[in-house]
């Protein structure tokens, strides 16, 4: 995952791992972040395009960190 040039001024410590995990016709993304402000609420988007104009783009959910700045989201779809 990368993270934006607008993002990464103010989160600097960002971070996320995305796994694709395949079960046939349909797989899952798992998103984990870290690096993040502690107790709060992200909307999650899918993106073809980290800058501006992003291209493609389409919500996925929503990911909350805990207090230590973790989140970890699950998104079930086709992505390939």
């Amino acid at each position: 995952m990368t993270v934006s040039i607008g993002a990464s001024t103010c989160l600097p410590n960002a971070n996320a791992t995305v796994t694709d995990h395949a079960f046939g016709d349909f797989e899952n993304i798992e998103v984990v972040v870290s690096g993040l402000p502690p107790n709060t609420h992200f909307d999650f988007y899918i993106i073809q395009v980290p800058t501006a104009p992003f291209g493609a783009a389409w919500y996925m959910g929503d990911i909350s960190t805990t207090g230590g700045g973790i989140g970890v989201g699950n998104f079930v779809g086709r992505f390939k």
